[in-house]
């Protein structure tokens, strides 16, 4: 299962030269962890996990299968990660945050973007 994903909005940055992806994960009442550690009680009732393809049971199960793993095995993810930017070339990677609508500064992986 890939890890880097891309949709309509992201794909617009090929315009400009750019081919981006994100990583999108499950927010914490499906996977069981906390990926928006600052996140309020707001935020996660207008989370958007399941606007758009978030509807589908497939990518719910993608989603948590992705947060799981980043926080059970953080070496496997990130070498998975850095094959998969090889192999599709990907010029940038942004990682895209259930609860925000905007990519937050205090993400866990902010460091590695």
């Amino acid at each position: 299962m890939p890890l880097l994903t891309t949709n309509t909005k992201l794909e617009k940055s090929l315009e400009l030269g750019y081919r981006t992806f994100g990583i999108h994960l499950a927010p914490e009442k499906l996977s069981g962890f906390n990926v928006c550690k600052n996140s309020s009680a707001g935020c996660r009732a207008a989370c958007l996990n399941t606007a758009g393809m978030g509807a589908y049971s497939s990518v719910q199960k993608a989603r948590i299968h992705k947060t799981r793993l980043f926080f059970s095995d953080k070496d496997m993810f990130m070498e998975q990660l850095i094959k998969e930017k090889l192999t599709k070339k990907a010029t940038r990677i942004f990682f895209i945050f259930i609860y925000f609508f905007i990519f937050p500064k205090d993400t866990i992986l902010n460091s590695f973007c």
